[in-house]
């Protein structure tokens, strides 16, 4: 039910999110590699 213009928002959205959820992982395994090495 979407109009074409959209649809590049939608996909923005979504990897806006992507990169936001990849972030966020990033952020805990660095977190756990500095309790691993401390």
């Amino acid at each position: 039910n979407l109009r074409w213009s959209d649809v590049p928002t939608e996909l923005e959205n979504s990897f806006n999110h992507l990169i936001q959820l990849n972030n966020v992982q990033k952020i805990k395994k660095i977190n756990v590699d500095v309790e691993i090495c401390s």
